[in-house]
């Protein structure tokens, strides 16, 4: 399932082709002139059972059928982001500059601090080792569970989004309208262009097959990391232009015989 957000306050869960399982009423603000959108992050839990979202002043946790399970207050600051850790029982949010860990009853565990302006973005890994942030620092910074800073990646603009692979050895960040691939050492993979409007969210899909990303003119695209299955569609594709092109060699001709239809 895909859970997405916006400025209507509603909450929704979609299927991956695409139709509406469900949707229900978020979150009560207490300043209608904020700038802020009325829910400002949301996430499943590791078992796909439950979610928890941020909204102006509190945080809430939900079962899918919209119900609360459990909420608390933070007020007089701006919370961006948030997620639960790999093992469920624990989430943790960007809270203006700082990281802040509660468990699922609210009881702040910890505060982590390192960025100079607020954060923008937080993300566990899944092997529960790491904390990798985002923030409008314009750097990427990855931390131990400790809140020991272990590297810092610059960014050319404000990093809206970053997220782990599921075998927690790259990740992935949305930095104008780029979205980054990086190695834990800092290094660059790869980079893509994702059209003219700047991303505001990335994720991998569990089994890294997958990634999706959320631009500021609402468009939910879902990209392809695997291969085989991006080889398979192109074959088929292109199976009558290489049946049937006189211009071809038989190598050329030859390119998809052993992909099947």
């Amino acid at each position: 399932m895909i859970v997405s957000i916006g400025k209507d306050n509603q909450i929704k869960l979609w299927n991956l082709e695409g139709k509406l399982l469900k949707s229900w009423q978020g979150h009560k603000g207490n300043n209608s002139s904020s700038v802020f959108e009325p829910i400002r992050d949301i996430s499943f839990s590791p078992d796909s059972k439950s979610l928890v979202s941020i909204g102006e002043i509190d945080v809430k946790l939900w079962d899918l059928s919209g119900n609360v399970l459990h909420n608390w207050q933070v007020d007089n600051q701006i919370m961006t982001s948030i997620n639960f850790s790999p093992d469920g029982k624990n989430v943790i949010a960007a809270v203006d500059k700082l990281i802040k860990i509660w468990n699922l009853d609210g009881k702040l565990l910890s505060t982590l601090s390192g960025h100079t302006e607020n954060i923008a973005s937080v993300s566990l890994s899944p092997d529960g080792k790491m904390i990798a942030t985002a923030g409008n620092d314009q750097t990427v910074k990855l931390w131990d569970m400790s809140g020991k800073l272990l590297i810092n990646i610059p960014h050319s603009n404000n990093v809206y989004s970053v997220g782990f692979s599921p075998d927690s050895q790259m990740l992935i960040s949305a930095s104008g309208s780029n979205i980054n691939f990086w190695g834990l050492d800092g290094k660059l993979i790869n980079s893509l262009q994702a059209g003219e409007s700047s991303i505001k969210d990335v994720s991998f899909s569990p089994d890294g097959k997958m990634f999706t990303s959320v631009d500021m003119k609402k468009n939910i695209i879902l990209w392809s990391l695997d291969i085989d299955n991006l080889q398979q569609l192109s074959c088929n594709w292109l199976h009558d232009y290489l049946a049937n092109n006189s211009t071809l060699n038989e190598d050329e001709r030859r390119i998809c015989e052993n992909m099947s239809r």
